[in-house]
Formats: C-alpha cells, sequence, structure tokens
C-alpha cells in the first residue's frame, strides 16, 4: 500500500520538475540583436550587465526584461566609484554624479560618505532622475564581491527603465549609459 501512494507522487514530482525545467529553457531564448531591440521600449524595466569598454559604449553581456510594478525609487546600480566629491554630498560611477542625503542608508561596512574611497565597488538603490543625478536611498559595500568576483572590476549592472533606443546602432541607454548590444548579448525574459 505504501509503494503504491509513493509511486504516483514520484511520478508527478518527475513530470513537475520536467516541466519547470522545460519552462526555465523557454525564458531564455537566444536572440538576435535586432531581436533584442524590437522587444525594448521606452520606459520599459529591464535589468541589465555590461562591461566596460574604454572610450566606448558598455557592451551588454546580459538583458533580462522584467515584469512587475516598480516605483521610480527602485532603480539599482552596481559599479566602481570614479570619484568622491564631500563638498557636494556626492560621488560619480562612470560619469554619473551621485547624490547623498540626510535621509540615505548606508549599510555592509559604510557609515557616510566618508568612507566612500575611488576604486570600490557600491551597490546603490535610489532614484534616476531627470537631470542625470542617481538620488541615493541606499548605499551598499560590495568589496567582498569585487574580491570573489574579480571581473566585477569592469563591470557594470543596473535595473531601470530604458531611456533611448538606437535601432540602427543597436543601442539602448539606461540612466544616460549607453550600452550596446552585440551577437553575444543574452536575454532573459519572463514575458512570452
Amino acid at each position: 500500500m505504501k509503494v503504491q501512494n509513493f509511486l504516483p507522487i514520484g511520478i508527478i514530482s518527475t513530470f513537475c520538475l520536467l516541466g519547470s525545467i522545460s519552462l526555465s529553457e523557454q525564458t531564455r531564448k537566444k536572440m538576435t540583436p535586432a531581436e533584442i531591440i524590437a522587444n525594448l521600449k521606452p520606459g520599459q524595466w529591464i535589468e541589465i550587465d555590461g562591461a566596460i569598454q574604454k572610450d566606448q559604449p558598455v557592451l551588454a553581456v546580459e538583458i533580462e526584461f522584467r515584469t512587475g510594478d516598480f516605483m521610480d525609487d527602485d532603480w539599482k546600480l552596481l559599479a566602481k566609484v570614479q570619484i568622491v566629491t564631500p563638498e557636494k554630498n556626492e560621488f560619480q560611477v562612470l560619469s554619473m554624479p551621485v547624490q547623498i542625503t540626510k535621509d540615505t542608508d548606508f549599510n555592509e561596512g559604510f557609515k557616510g560618505l566618508g568612507d566612500i574611497k575611488p576604486g570600490m565597488l557600491v551597490k546603490l538603490e535610489g532614484t534616476y532622475l531627470k537631470d542625470g543625478i542617481f538620488l541615493a536611498r541606499e548605499v551598499n559595500d560590495k568589496a567582498r564581491k569585487l574580491k570573489a568576483e574579480p571581473e566585477f572590476d569592469k563591470m557594470i549592472e543596473i535595473l531601470g527603465k530604458v531611456g533611448q533606443i538606437d535601432e540602427v546602432k543597436q543601442m539602448v541607454t539606461i540612466m544616460g549609459i549607453q550600452f550596446q548590444i552585440t551577437n553575444e548579448t543574452k536575454a532573459k525574459s519572463l514575458i512570452k
């Protein structure tokens, strides 16, 4: 009796597991740069990882098309600090100024702007303003991530809204940062 009851449950579990694998594979469809660009819309939320190039657009490594309800302060950015300007209460990642306010929370080793130094990897959460400033709600030290994954020395991760799309050059701009879509760019989507 116990074996008979267990067997159908095992078979059902196997089918469920196989079903979830095929669903996962469906969400990771290989897309050409033209297909990726065709699926992007201004104002759409995406997560994008890129490799920073000197004096060129960032190479898009992976794009994830996001769904759900996002708020104006749901923007996220993971990048290295370039310059710290205490007198302006800000620092820069790439060429983007990051503004610190009295309401900014510092976590994971940071107590305030004085702890932030050029070359540090930081994760930011907050709002990207129309004037090109990132208003930080939260700043996190990601030095351990940089030690564990040294390739992040030249990487950037963004969760934000698509700004502009250049179909001809196959580029997308988010937070004022241009990302080049290539044949190597991987795309993920929960949208069928």
